[in-house]
């Protein structure tokens, strides 16, 4: 599940106990920012343990960066991937804390990588490549294969 604040899960439970299972998607969607789905999912299972009577799981303190909401232990997870230049792990770290999807997470990863390298540049431990490594290397295989056609 998403991290919530104390207040947004109160309200939520609030409009569950109104039965108001609409109202209590939309606010869990604007608390957390994931897609209808997931926060559909999320609130039934929200619904599930309060008619079982246990409580709804909350993180008051989730880590906001570069507007990426993830429980702390995964924020240094994220960044470390980041600096690294492992822009999949980055995403794959930010999918399990979130339950998100791919391109919810691929679209957090993009942001967040900016602001880094906005805010500390020099934490970057790879270079951006940049040159003509691949059209070099696709015109030497097309000069071998018109040698072959020719001959």
């Amino acid at each position: 599940m998403h991290e919530l604040s104390s207040g947004a899960a109160s309200t939520i439970e609030s409009a569950l106990n109104a039965g108001q299972k609409i109202e209590a998607i939309k606010l869990y969607r604007e608390a957390t920012g994931v897609d209808l789905r997931t926060a559909k999912e999320s609130v039934e299972h929200m619904q599930a343990a309060m008619n079982d009577g246990g409580a709804i799981v909350t993180d008051p303190q989730p880590v906001i960066r570069g507007g990426v909401a993830v429980p702390e232990e995964s924020a240094a997870a994220l960044t470390a991937a980041l600096f690294a230049g492992n822009k999949i792990e980055a995403i794959k770290i930010y999918r399990n804390a979130s339950g998100g999807g791919l391109k919810e997470a691929k679209q957090a990863m993009d942001a967040l990588e900016a602001d880094l390298r906005k805010e500390c540049p020099e934490n970057f431990t790879f270079a951006a490549k940049q040159g003509c490594l691949g059209l070099i290397l696709f015109g030497g295989l097309l000069a071998t294969c018109a040698g072959y056609v020719v001959a």
